[in-house]
Protein backbone atom coordinates (compact mmCIF):
# COMPACT_ATOMS: atom_id res chain seq x y z
CA UNK A 1 0.00 0.00 0.00
CA UNK A 2 0.96 3.59 -0.35
CA UNK A 3 -0.31 7.09 0.30
CA UNK A 4 -0.33 9.36 -2.36
CA UNK A 5 -0.38 13.25 -1.80
CA UNK A 6 -2.56 15.69 -3.04
CA UNK A 7 -1.21 19.24 -4.32
CA UNK A 8 -2.23 22.38 -6.30
CA UNK A 9 -1.08 23.15 -9.97
CA UNK A 10 -1.95 26.08 -10.91
CA UNK A 11 -5.86 25.18 -11.11
CA UNK A 12 -5.39 21.87 -10.97
CA UNK A 13 -4.92 19.19 -8.14
CA UNK A 14 -2.37 16.49 -8.93
CA UNK A 15 -1.09 13.47 -7.75
CA UNK A 16 2.32 12.82 -6.18
CA UNK A 17 3.60 9.37 -7.17
CA UNK A 18 6.65 7.85 -5.83
CA UNK A 19 9.40 7.21 -8.30
CA UNK A 20 9.19 3.73 -6.99
CA UNK A 21 5.87 3.04 -7.76
CA UNK A 22 6.01 4.66 -11.10
CA UNK A 23 9.28 2.34 -11.96
CA UNK A 24 7.11 -0.64 -10.89
CA UNK A 25 4.07 0.26 -13.19
CA UNK A 26 6.55 0.64 -15.89
CA UNK A 27 5.08 4.64 -16.62
CA UNK A 28 7.10 8.08 -16.59
CA UNK A 29 6.06 11.51 -17.50
CA UNK A 30 3.36 11.41 -20.27
CA UNK A 31 2.06 8.12 -19.66
CA UNK A 32 -1.44 7.67 -19.32
CA UNK A 33 -2.68 5.58 -16.19
CA UNK A 34 -6.45 4.48 -15.43
CA UNK A 35 -8.28 4.67 -12.40
CA UNK A 36 -10.77 1.66 -12.41
CA UNK A 37 -13.56 1.63 -9.50
CA UNK A 38 -14.22 -1.34 -7.72
CA UNK A 39 -15.42 -2.23 -4.70
CA UNK A 40 -14.09 -0.14 -1.74
CA UNK A 41 -12.70 2.29 -4.31
CA UNK A 42 -10.19 2.53 -7.33
CA UNK A 43 -7.88 0.30 -9.03
CA UNK A 44 -4.96 2.62 -10.74
CA UNK A 45 -3.36 0.91 -13.55
CA UNK A 46 -1.36 1.13 -16.88
CA UNK A 47 -4.07 1.52 -19.30
CA UNK A 48 -5.15 -1.74 -21.35
CA UNK A 49 -7.85 -2.42 -22.56
CA UNK A 50 -7.79 -6.25 -22.33
CA UNK A 51 -6.92 -6.17 -18.94
CA UNK A 52 -10.14 -3.66 -17.74
CA UNK A 53 -12.38 -5.94 -19.95
CA UNK A 54 -11.61 -8.79 -17.97
CA UNK A 55 -11.60 -7.02 -14.49
CA UNK A 56 -15.10 -5.81 -15.29
CA UNK A 57 -15.98 -9.49 -16.41
CA UNK A 58 -14.63 -10.52 -12.99
CA UNK A 59 -16.04 -8.27 -10.97
CA UNK A 60 -19.65 -8.92 -12.34
CA UNK A 61 -19.16 -12.68 -11.71
CA UNK A 62 -17.78 -12.09 -7.96
CA UNK A 63 -20.66 -9.51 -7.32
CA UNK A 64 -23.05 -12.62 -8.23
CA UNK A 65 -21.48 -15.27 -7.26
CA UNK A 66 -20.61 -13.40 -3.94
CA UNK A 67 -22.34 -15.50 -1.73
CA UNK A 68 -20.94 -18.95 -3.20
CA UNK A 69 -17.28 -17.28 -2.63
CA UNK A 70 -17.75 -16.62 0.21
CA UNK A 71 -18.31 -20.36 1.66
CA UNK A 72 -15.78 -21.19 -0.46
CA UNK A 73 -13.28 -18.68 1.18
CA UNK A 74 -13.95 -19.83 4.85
CA UNK A 75 -14.14 -23.68 3.62
CA UNK A 76 -11.58 -25.29 6.19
Amino acid sequence: MAVLKLTSFGDSTVVVIPPEMLKRLKVSEGDELVAIEVPGGYLLTTHDLERQRQLKVALEVMDEYQETLRMLANRE
